[in-house]
């Protein structure tokens, strides 16, 4: 996308591993210095609903 924030995506091949039952979901990880215009954008995104509150 556009928005210029830097990410991670881990557990990306999980999938494979796994056979594609969905048990394991995949998690983006962005710096804690971007993270409040992350969840906003993935909010406004309708996305808001996949995202956990605080650090894991």
């Amino acid at each position: 996308g556009g928005a210029g924030i830097g990410c991670f995506v881990a557990d990306r091949h999980m999938s494979a591993l796994e056979g594609s039952i969905g048990a394991f979901q995949r998690r983006l990880l962005v710096d804690s210095e971007t993270e409040t215009k992350a969840r906003r954008i993935l909010t406004e995104g309708g996305l808001g609903s996949y995202l956990r509150q605080g650090s894991a």
